[in-house]
């Protein structure tokens, strides 16, 4: 090893270390804050719950994933309220199973203080925090926490005594909908349907008539690409796009999704039209009667997922991801490990401690995968899809269209 490497592995060998401090000194802070929050007893008593609060203070995709839970609950004759970010919420704004919703914020301490003095004007028989599962997320345990309920479900939380239900999941490679079927028991449900459901309006689906009856001619299949994810790491480069619509274009009328802010970077032809939307949901109809959907890692694959589509969806695999610098790699791997698993044992160890479940922290590509039988999930082993060659996205996207 020459001096410049046994340098730069000693500085990242010292970088794990304030790492690690950091860590230690947050679990200390929020072994803390555990103690002063509101303890609920045991044992629980189902049968008086009618009115359930649904804590899914999520994205767009988590709030998709929830639709068939929601009316599973609702079907059974429970009155289902949901506590979400005012983006999530849009997504079943016209949900007929919802009874009502909450807006949730944090950004700052006196944005969560709002919305849980909001969510304490409310008493609610049973409490089912959805927020994923696999890490503490102290300011949604805090709201959860102070909401006015005999009983507050979670998962992983056998260490917290705000929650007084605390079921077990540590799958690694199962989809995030696995863990549903054991929350529906608790209620005595055992005949649902978690398939995801999305509600629209007339106006939204008259709009998106107009804009096919213009856009695209009768014997013309539509094909809908979206080349944008949450963050710029999921970004399709210029280059990954103009390949993209030349292999789809032969055979599909293409439109383009996204903000029109973010697809300023971006060029295609006057011939592909962009779908202009004032909200998340007005995609919709677009998606419902879309031939085909090519979008990277985001809520457009779940809703895809609710009508079945063919899909073509881009993930990357963080987890093994190529990394320009090995001595960061091993930096990166054992801040997770070491993360996780102070994480773990601050929410769950009783369960830890007594089965020693796999710890491993859970792939995303896995875990938040289509959930579509009619979707192709393409993997790439990157941490950013202006990594990934193009002579290698290609080949991907031309296998998939001939599948």
């Amino acid at each position: 090893m020459s001096l410049k490497q046994s340098l730069s592995k000693h500085i990242w060998n010292l970088r794990f270390l304030n790492k690690k401090l950091k860590l230690n000194w947050a679990y200390l802070k929020f072994s803390f804050v555990k103690k002063i929050l509101p303890k609920r007893h045991t044992p629980v008593d189902f049968s008086h719950v009618k009115k359930i609060l649904i804590v899914r203070n999520d994205k767009h995709g988590d709030m998709i994933a929830t639709t068939g839970f929601i009316k599973a609950l609702a079907q059974a004759g429970y009155e289902v309220y949901i506590s979400s970010e005012k983006a999530s919420l849009d997504i079943i704004e016209f949900n007929p199973y919802v009874k009502g919703v909450f807006s949730y914020q944090d950004k700052t301490l006196k944005a969560l203080y709002r919305s849980i003095k909001n969510i304490r004007k409310m008493n609610f028989d049973a409490v089912i925090d959805l927020k994923y599962c696999r890490g503490v997320y102290k300011k949604n345990i805090i709201f959860c926490a102070f909401v006015k309920s005999p009983i507050l479900i979670g998962f992983n939380k056998s260490n917290i005594p705000a929650y007084n239900v605390s079921l077990p999941y540590y799958e690694l490679s199962a989809h995030v909908t696995t863990r549903l079927p054991p929350l529906l028991k608790l209620f005595n449900i055992e005949e649902y349907d978690l398939n995801y459901e999305i509600y629209t309006t007339p106006e939204m689906q008259e709009n998106t008539v107009q804009f096919i009856e213009k856009n695209l001619k009768n014997d013309q299949k539509l094909a809908i690409v979206n080349p944008l994810g949450g963050n710029k790491s999921r970004w399709l480069t210029q280059q990954q796009l103009d390949s993209t619509l030349k292999l789809l274009m032969p055979n599909y009328q293409v439109v383009m999704i996204g903000q029109p802010s973010q697809l300023q970077n971006l060029s295609w032809p006057d011939s592909i039209p962009l779908f202009q939307s004032k909200s998340i949901l007005e995609v919709v109809p677009l998606i419902e009667r879309a031939d085909l959907i090519l979008t990277v890692d985001t809520s457009i694959v779940h809703m895809a997922s609710a009508f079945s589509k063919k899909t073509i969806a881009l993930y990357l695999d963080l987890t093994h991801g190529k990394a320009s610098n090995p001595f960061r790699a091993e930096y990166n791997a054992k801040v997770t490990k070491y993360g996780t698993h102070l994480l773990n044992l601050l929410s769950d160890a009783p369960y830890i401690n007594a089965q020693h479940p796999d710890e491993t922290p859970p792939i995303n590509h896995l875990n938040w995968s289509p959930n579509n039988p009619n979707a192709d999930q393409l993997i790439f082993t990157y941490r950013s899809f202006s990594d990934i060659p193009l002579a290698e996205f290609e080949s991907a996207i031309q296998q998939a269209l001939e599948e």
